[in-house]
């Protein structure tokens, strides 16, 4: 009885705090950017169905014989996932994928994506990006989840714990075009849920995620240095100004988790699990976005696409610009002979976390236990192992 009151209270007091989202909170923190965005999602009260986003692709490239839309397999309730590819020159000096929508709850990276593809066909000051490149655009891989806003595919998985398995029938027609297209870059875009029951422990009624987006990296060991040094010294200073530039925050990927009472903070990931380290390991520049959004209703929907939307833009401007570069870092990564990390564990150390404190309305600092993925000690490794999981991929 007791642990339900508790339950019951966290739900109660998880629900003011998303009442509160839309005013205060969103007016000192979140206010929409002054852009126009008509996609789907922006017609209706809900967000885009399947149907209705390939009758929006359809009628978008419509006529541009250097688009193509095609399905790269179906999904576990037969519907085919679409992907949108630019191919202008068949000497792209680049390559680079997006995919959204792995998690069926999280439209806004659906959304993102749609509006990416609406600016590069119609503003021309875009369309030396379709010149020079090649792009492939994954707006909804988790159908089934995403018709029904719904994290899991329809066989309850969770699509990015399901990279190295490959368990379930959108999994592998993902990685089968992803070793196909061969992308220099991959970007995979997501949201996070900033009112989590673990915060629920801090201040008088809580606190909130406060970043417009979190970046989630490769930090496997087994990443090889050239990859994670463009990543960390060319790639992320790059998004970094841009979203200065538009007033909009950041900070490194973390979860919570509750260990014996205390709230612990998880920070970066390693797993080949997911699509950043998944993608990573075949010798790829990839990152992983969090925007701020699950959980929050259509609250600050605008700001939330146009941050993916400015991530995705700068990746594909990063990726013409540094074209010598991460050719570079990628063939350097190929032929890498370094020792391969078997095992290691994480270091803890208390931090200090910004956050939104929900009653006073106020960015506060909430000291806190983090283990980050970055900072590890090698428990043991071993030379020449084959790399697991990249030697199934295209580049090992």
């Amino acid at each position: 009885m007791m642990r339900l009151k508790i339950l019951c209270t966290l739900f109660c007091l998880t629900s003011v705090v998303m009442a509160q989202q839309p005013s205060k909170m969103i007016e000192k923190f979140f206010p929409s950017p002054m852009v126009e965005i008509n996609t789907p999602s922006f017609q209706k009260r809900g967000y885009v169905k399947y149907e209705e986003l390939i009758k929006y692709v359809e009628n978008t490239i419509a006529g541009k014989d250097y688009i193509a839309l095609q399905y790269i397999g179906k999904t576990q309730k037969g519907k085919d996932i679409p992907a949108v590819i630019f191919r202008k020159s068949k000497n792209a000096k680049s390559k680079v994928m997006f995919t959204g929508r792995v998690h069926g709850d999280e439209p806004g990276s659906t959304e993102a994506l749609l509006y990416l593809i609406d600016r590069l066909i119609n503003d021309p000051n875009l369309s030396y990006l379709v010149d020079n490149l090649e792009i492939a655009i994954l707006p909804m891989v988790n159908i089934d989840g995403g018709d029904k806003l719904r994290r899991q595919s329809a066989n309850g998985l969770d699509l990015n714990r399901d990279m190295s398995k490959l368990a379930t029938p959108e999994n592998q027609a993902l990685r089968k075009f992803f070793n196909e297209f061969a992308p220099d870059v991959e970007l995979d875009l997501h949201e996070y849920n900033p009112l989590r029951a673990d915060y629920m422990k801090f201040g008088k009624f809580g606190v909130s995620g406060y970043a417009d987006v979190m970046f989630l990296y490769c930090e496997n060991p087994n990443y090889q240095k050239p990859l994670r040094e463009f990543v960390s010294g060319t790639y992320l200073p790059l998004l970094e100004n841009a979203l200065d530039k538009d007033k909009l925050t950041y900070w490194k990927y973390f979860t919570s988790s509750n260990q014996n009472g205390e709230v612990h903070l998880n920070m970066g990931g390693g797993s080949p699990r997911s699509s950043a380290t998944a993608f990573g390991l075949a010798n790829t520049v990839s990152l992983l976005i969090e925007v701020r959004g699950t959980n929050i209703g259509k609250a600050n929907f605008k700001r939330r696409v146009y941050t993916g939307y400015q991530i995705a833009l700068t990746t594909l401007k990063m990726a013409d610009e540094k074209t010598s570069e991460i050719k570079a870092a990628i063939r350097q990564s190929t032929e890498s002979n370094a020792d391969i990390v078997v095992t290691q564990r994480r270091i803890e150390e208390l931090r200090t976390i910004p956050f939104i404190d929900i009653h006073k309305n106020e960015l506060i600092d909430v000291e806190i236990p983090v283990r980050d993925a970055g900072q590890r000690k090698k428990v043991s490794y071993e030379k020449d192992l084959l790399r697991m999981p990249c030697c199934q991929t295209r580049r090992c």
